[in-house]
């Protein structure tokens, strides 16, 4: 027992090392992109007497005279309360406190896959790629992220407390399950796939040897069923649009199958991590790539069926394990399969609890590989094997670093962003950072360029564009260019009506102001 908790501290400490070096020029980063709204242009973070409203309203409940949101986060703005009574304005301490959750994420990662596998090797090499992979900076590297982080730490510490209470038969740790469950619900909406891992992580780490536990699946259900009543208390009626509803379910099927493998790509060759992700909408699900995807999920349900079955033979635990960390990413990605509208199709940061089980898959089998060499004594097959993890683990911490390198500069990272593809907000975003800095010009040229793009791909921010580009043609003596940007504003065409209300209140404002009429 004495020797388990100093292996334990040991590797906590250097965890911490390892993360600290590749994330700790964040703590010099400043705060950007939602970082600003959620946090320091948010009144109800500023004081702890507001998280009862936390729990009645939706993340955006700040922004009057707007649609709720569709995001129902009492615990993200709990602890951004907690950071701003802290900290205040100062992005060191939210960044410190991403680092450090993940931090603990990961070394919790660490205690959950070494119970539901009695592999130390493996649980050692999945916390570690999971500590360093680039596809991780979207959640740690950016404030707003946070969601995932808490999300992911809840949800992993109940299965832990589940895992002991059926082995302890102790009911406080049901409770403390439940209790953890719930949090992580009311931390990010797709926490409610703790119910189908829970169900997993029974048939296999108790395999068939147990009866069903009905009534324990029924409390994490009825656990739930309080977090959707609470959550259409405080979301009623109309939410945002948040941009995909207009297509179709079955299109949005067909694309988030394909995006499934998308996502699968970015963790084995992350090359080109950034924000808002596009892909191809495809006309259904016989088109060639969803049909492809669909035909290749089916292909993966077969083998971990067939793993599973092989695994309860004895002997073969190892398939058994495999099966279990295939299983652990698809579930966790239906929540994003666009059954309900999301604001996109494909997102890095939706990977960082579900690549838990790919990078469980791919450290178990370095792991065999690495044994099976050892039992044969052929000493180079294990230093080729350790060479090999080690290389991958540099590799992914390098370009971790790096990308941590964008986030210290707004600019850098918007413009990195755009050199894979175009994008309205980032393009409004940049022009912003130009508009601070009163490098005008450069302003007016990303402004220009998010109106350009709104017509290939539309989005709502391009109004904040046309906005400011008015604002800065004015700041340069142009005044009936500005004039013509919002008088734009003025009479929008195609848009929700709440949209119109806003912009033309706000145009009319400063229009006023600029021509004294």
């Amino acid at each position: 027992m004495k020797n388990k908790i100093v292996t334990n501290i040991l590797i906590f400490i250097l965890l911490f090392i390892v993360i600290f070096a590749i994330y700790g020029k964040l703590l010099k980063a400043p705060l950007l992109y939602d970082d600003d709204q959620l946090i320091i242009q948010n009144p109800l973070v500023k004081s702890l007497n507001n998280i009862p409203l936390f729990f009645k309203t939706d993340l955006f409940a700040h922004r009057a005279g707007e649609r709720k949101s569709n995001s129902y986060r009492p615990m993200q703005s709990l602890l951004n309360a907690w950071d701003y009574l802290c900290w205040g304005k100062y992005p060191v301490g939210y960044h410190l406190t991403n680092i450090l959750l993940h931090l603990i994420n990961v070394f919790i990662v660490f205690l959950f896959v070494r119970r539901i596998s009695e592999d130390s090797l493996a649980s050692f090499l999945t916390a570690f790629i999971y500590a360093v992979h680039p596809v991780n900076t979207q959640s740690v590297s950016y404030v707003a992220g946070r969601a995932d982080i808490l999300m992911t730490a809840f949800m992993v510490l109940s299965l832990i407390s589940y895992i002991k209470y059926k082995k302890d038969n102790n009911i406080i740790l049901l409770a403390l399950s439940l209790f953890l469950f719930f949090l992580s619900l009311l931390s990010r909406e797709a926490g409610l796939v703790v119910l189908p891992i829970l169900i997993i992580c029974y048939l296999f780490y108790f395999k068939p040897s147990r009866v069903f536990p009905t009534k324990d699946i029924a409390s994490y259900i009825g656990v739930g069923l309080i977090y959707l009543l609470m959550r259409s208390y405080a979301l009623p009626g109309e939410t945002a649009r948040v941009g995909l509803e207009h297509i179709p379910l079955h299109q949005r099927l067909a694309v988030s199958i394909k995006c499934l493998f998308i996502s699968l790509r970015i963790l084995f060759f992350p090359h080109d991590i950034h924000f808002s992700r596009s892909v191809k909408i495809d006309a259904s699900i016989l088109s060639p790539l969803p049909l492809f995807s669909l035909i290749a999920l089916v292909c993966a349900v077969l083998i971990i069926r067939r793993l599973y079955k092989k695994g309860l033979a004895e002997g073969h635990k190892k398939e058994l394990l495999f099966s279990f960390g295939l299983l652990w990413y698809f579930v966790s990605m239906v929540p994003y399969l666009n059954i309900v509208p999301l604001q996109c199709f494909v997102s890095d940061n939706w990977l960082y609890q579900s690549s838990i089980g790919i990078f469980f898959c791919l450290s178990l089998s370095a792991a065999a590989v690495f044994r099976r060499f050892k039992m044969k004594r052929q000493r180079w097959g294990s230093i080729l094997i350790l060479l090999a993890y080690i290389w991958l683990i540099v590799t992914y911490s390098g370009i971790t670093y790096k990308r941590n390198d964008d986030y210290s500069d707004p600019i850098k990272l918007y413009r990195k962003n755009l050199s894979y593809e175009s994008n309205v907000k980032f393009y409004y975003m940049l022009g912003t950072e130009y508009g601070t800095k009163e490098e005008y010009r450069l302003a007016i040229d990303a402004f220009e360029k998010a109106i350009e793009t709104h017509k290939t791909k539309p989005n709502l921010f391009v109004f904040n564009a046309r906005y400011n580009l008015g604002v800065t043609y004015y700041k340069l003596g142009q005044r009936e260019k500005a004039l013509e940007q919002l008088r734009y504003l003025l009479d929008l065409k195609d848009v929700p009506e709440d949209v119109k209300i806003k912009w033309r209140k706000k145009a009319t404002e400063t229009i006023q102001e600029l021509t004294g009429k």
